[in-house]
């Protein structure tokens, strides 16, 4: 009787240890889910944010254009020819941000962050090039 009670302790003990591992194994299960979607909304959030500010910067861009187009039909022939230049390179630097829009609309989380680094990288290097030739316009009027 004691061996039967004794084998009946030890199997009880053994299934609540089971059921205990199978509770922690799916408490673990969920927090490595719930961390994976924390992680997949921060990469959709920096996306977009990303995605937001290259587009505001081909906006600024865009409008530049305009006003380089308008001031071209009032400026002397040099300062046409600057300008054209300068209208050219505004279009090249919109180019740019276009193709990085798409990369980041495009990337996955596999590629985000080297796509995050390029567009990065292109949008600080078009933001230079684009308050530099803002500057150039500027001068060919004073």
């Amino acid at each position: 009787m004691k061996k039967i009670l004794s084998l009946v302790i030890v199997m009880m003990s053994l299934v609540m240890f089971t059921q205990c591992n199978r509770t922690d194994q799916r408490t673990s299960d969920n927090s490595i889910e719930e961390s994976l979607e924390e992680t997949q909304e921060d990469i959709e959030k920096e996306r977009e944010k990303m995605a937001q500010d290259l587009r505001d910067l081909r906006n600024d861009i865009d409008r530049k254009l305009e006003k380089v187009s308008d001031d071209i039909s009032k400026a002397s022939d040099d300062a046409k020819k600057n300008l054209e230049q300068t209208h050219e390179q505004l279009i090249d630097e919109r180019s740019k941000l276009d193709k990085t829009i798409d990369d980041v609309d495009n990337a996955t989380e596999e590629t985000w962050k080297d796509v995050k680094e390029g567009a990065k990288n292109t949008f600080e290097d078009v933001k230079r090039e684009f308050q530099e030739l803002s500057s150039k316009i500027e001068e060919a009027f004073d």
